[in-house]
């Protein structure tokens, strides 16, 4: 069983939004260099964070507009913004990028982001918003109550990770070819969906018999995927339900589960980023707490590397 240190409440500082000083759901994390980015999935921000350290982090706004501050009616209109992931330098963007991908839960819910990254590896001024409506209408073809929570872009595949629910779907891995992905994020600003999706489903294990589903993911070094897994007690994928747990696990390089390892305690953790040292990963998580009036926490642990 791992055990969790709290680093900190992800607190934001004060703004004029009249919203809470802090983020409540996040969903996603990547560090770069000192600082930690996270998204959250009722936001219209980024949340940035200096680590080490606990000033309080800053907005970085992704999409124009606002949100109502009622949680229901916030729900509504969110874009979910899930997963959050590191492009590499490459062709298109020869500093590296930030990729912000929708849940594509819903018809509303398809707008991502590309942040370019700048020299200096910070997000540059002018986030490009990216169209997922074509392949959340293949994908929902396939997978009921498709709903994407974790993203991986590596140099042959684009792989989402979707989080099933307890009644209706199993936890699944879209495999998607990487060129044409780029190639859309940059020319047509739409991702296409072509003909050489691939899908996997996953039986997880289980959290007093509720299935853990996946919430986020990250590569290994050693071409092996690190992922996150929570348990949370929802018939669907829209409602939220209580958290009964979480659990890290291993993806061989052929797709199979090779450890588990459940993290004590009853935190939502839906954010994960991952650094090799001296033989073992040390992760960094972020909570999302489905509730307005409790701050995210940030979150470390250390496992051997298996």
């Amino acid at each position: 069983m791992l055990e969790l240190t709290k680093i900190r409440t992800l607190d934001i500082a004060p703004s004029a939004q009249n919203r809470p000083a802090y983020v409540y759901a996040a969903s996603g994390l990547v560090k770069i260099d000192n600082r930690l980015y996270t998204v959250a999935d009722d936001e219209l921000h980024l949340a940035v964070f200096e680590f080490p350290g606990d000033k309080p982090g800053n907005w970085y706004r992704l999409l124009p507009g606002a949100l109502a501050l009622d949680y229901k009616e916030r729900k509504k209109a969110k874009p979910d913004l899930e997963s959050l992931t590191l492009l590499e330098p490459y062709e298109y963007a020869p500093h590296g990028a930030l990729l912000a991908v929708p849940s594509m839960s819903k018809k509303k819910r398809i707008k991502g982001l590309l942040i370019p990254l700048d020299k200096d590896r910070k997000p540059s001024a002018n986030p490009l918003p990216i169209d997922f409506t074509q392949l959340r209408e293949k994908l929902a073809g396939k997978i009921e109550e498709l709903n994407i929570e974790g993203s991986i872009v590596d140099s042959k595949f684009v792989r989402l990770f979707h989080r099933g629910s307890k009644g209706k779907s199993k936890s699944a891995v879209i495999q998607m070819n990487v060129d044409q992905f780029l190639k859309d994020l940059h020319d047509s600003h739409v991702i296409s969906a072509g003909d050489d999706i691939e899908f996997e489903e996953y039986k997880i294990g289980s959290v007093d018999q509720v299935p853990l589903q996946f919430t986020d993911a990250v590569s290994l070094p050693d071409k092996r995927t690190l992922f996150l897994a929570t348990a949370e007690d929802s018939d669907n994928a829209y409602d939220d339900g209580a958290s009964l747990g979480s659990a890290v696990g291993i993806l061989d390089e052929k797709g199979r589960i090779t450890h588990i390892h459940n993290i004590r305690g009853r935190h939502k953790l839906e954010g994960v980023s991952v650094a090799v040292q001296n033989g073992h990963l040390d992760l960094l998580t972020v909570s999302d707490t489905d509730d307005e009036t409790k701050p995210s926490a940030l979150f470390r642990t250390t496992i051997e590397s298996p």
